[in-house]
């Protein structure tokens, strides 16, 4: 209280305070008075309201965090994702008061006109992490086709989400040619989409559909990754 500057300032390490005490779990009363002292800060890619919103924070926290700094309503919640994850639809998502909801409206009133992606995209991968029900997948993809080519919070397309989880041929085919630029792309594990394929015995049409696509560039970058000889015998 004495010097609330000093929130701002980096130590000789680089870190901010707010790093420092969130790391070490510091007090929420102390917390909060960072967050308020220097609201425009990041913490692992969040700003604080971004932080209070997920970690279960009560709606005063919230509420005062959000007045220190309204414009953090407009910020989103992930660099990897092709899609715009607003505070509104996170409170939505983790069913927060109506209070909160208002409050960040009422800050960013074009956050009810902007695309909620855990109704689309991520919802999208949601049902195929949970190998939802081939009906369900396929309905989703139809009513929001644009979900299909997008990566969520992780970085990862649905065919790759599809493939890990061993979603059904009728799925997966359906999300390659929707989006076939993915089978380009490798998976965390390293791996191509046709490797796995391959593995699963998936149908011979699929497969030569995805050798069309055999020039796998980084997922990071889009730069070429050079690799010898097919994957299918």
């Amino acid at each position: 209280n004495a010097y609330p500057q000093a929130a701002k300032e980096k130590m000789k390490d680089g870190r901010l305070p707010i790093e420092v005490c969130a790391k070490n779990k510091a007090s929420d009363g102390l917390m909060l008075a960072l967050y308020k002292a220097d609201p425009k800060s990041r913490v692992e890619g969040l700003l604080p309201l971004g932080r209070v919103l997920t970690d279960g924070s009560s709606d005063d926290v919230v509420l005062d965090v959000l007045q220190a700094y309204p414009e953090a309503a407009k910020d989103t919640f992930s660099t990897k994702s092709d899609v715009r994850i607003l505070p509104l639809h996170i409170a939505h998502e983790d069913e927060c008061s109506d209070k909160v909801k208002k409050a960040l409206l009422d800050a960013y009133p074009g956050a009810e006109e902007e695309e909620n992606p855990f109704k689309t995209t991520l919802r999208l991968h949601k049902l195929l992490e949970d190998t939802e029900p081939d009906e369900d997948v396929l309905e989703l993809i139809k009513n929001y086709p644009d979900a299909v080519g997008k990566r969520g919070r992780d970085g990862r397309r649905p065919l790759h989400i599809a493939l890990m989880h061993k979603a059904s041929q009728d799925v997966t085919s359906e999300l390659f040619y929707a989006y076939p630029q993915a089978a380009k792309e490798r998976m965390e594990d390293g791996r191509l989409p046709i490797q796995l394929c391959a593995e699963r015995n998936m149908s011979k049409d699929l497969m030569l559909a995805l050798l069309k696509y055999d020039m796998p560039v980084s997922i990071e970058d889009g730069t070429p990754v050079e690799h010898s000889g097919s994957w299918i015998a």
